[in-house]
């Protein structure tokens, strides 16, 4: 079929009418025609392509057919590829269309989360500072844990962060690179490494599974980590019926201070306190 073949309206309208893609046949003045494309962007949003240069910057076509069509957007005017309410309305089929719109809406917040709303991987397309907001990058990684890959640097280096994008899919360490999410994996699998844990004290309350993390710190006598660590105390406190602390001391768990049948925690208590003065004895019960 030739171009010439429709240049008459009214056979262009039944035939656009029946598959949007005739309007690549249109004489330059059917393409031209807002009816006629109005009409073939309803039935096929990528025949935008083919239409005049003053119609794909008609915002009501532009927007039938985005709605039909994300990947139209790219076939827009670079005024409207600035529009907002045009940006949205691409991204409710593909949010990958980010790459196309203007650098101003790639650092619009709304419409940053929009896209990655619909497609995670749209991340790789916001601007540095949106690549920096936790909450369109959860957003992104929850769509797409691929989304990780174009985090910012400075997200990446962020400890908690990890661990959220560790919880949201342990996958994500096959693809993090991050040496640190690799030992706290294996901290959450029982594997203590004392330096991690030390280093790492701040978030020892994140690992899951702390049977085996306690049971460490207590048998190595880390209860400078247990003293300021109130949910790692308070796992402790299942397996072990005391624990001693002072500012300057730390008493390992011994049977002197183990509360049994014979000896009371008040008779712990008063022999600590008389011991070292100024001590102060926390009970773990």
């Amino acid at each position: 079929m030739h171009k010439k073949n429709l240049e008459d309206k009214e056979v262009a309208l039944a035939a656009v009418r029946k598959n949007g893609l005739l309007l690549s046949y249109g004489s330059f003045k059917l393409i031209a025609d807002r009816e006629v494309v109005l009409t073939a962007v309803k039935n096929y949003g990528l025949a935008i392509k083919y239409a005049s240069n003053e119609l794909r910057a008609d915002k009501e076509i532009v927007l039938i057919a985005v709605q039909q069509n994300g990947d139209a957007l790219f076939y827009a005017s670079e005024k409207l590829k600035a529009n907002k309410e045009v940006a949205l309305a691409a991204f409710n089929s593909n949010g990958l269309q980010l790459k196309n719109v203007s650098k101003e809406l790639q650092n619009d917040r709304e419409v940053v989360l929009a896209a990655v709303r619909s497609h995670g991987k749209a991340l790789k397309y916001a601007s540095e500072e949106l690549r920096c907001n936790k909450e369109i990058v959860f957003a992104a990684f929850k769509q797409s844990t691929v989304a990780f890959y174009y985090i910012s640097d400075k997200l990446k280096a962020d400890k908690l962060f990890l661990i959220e994008c560790y919880k949201i899919d342990k996958h994500t360490i096959g693809f993090s690179n991050s040496k640190f999410i690799e030992q706290f994996n294996q901290l959450e699998n029982g594997k203590c490494d004392e330096t991690f844990i030390e280093e790492n004290s701040d978030i020892l309350d994140l690992v899951e599974n702390k049977e085996q993390l306690c049971k460490y710190l207590v048998e190595n006598n880390k209860y400078d980590i247990i003293h300021d660590n109130e949910d790692i105390s308070n796992n402790i406190r299942d397996k072990y019926k005391i624990v001693i602390f002072s500012l300057n001391h730390i008493e390992p768990i011994t049977d002197d201070n183990i509360v049994t049948e014979e000896k009371t925690e008040e008779e712990i208590k008063k022999e600590y306190e008389n011991r070292y003065i100024g001590f102060q004895v926390i009970f773990i019960l």
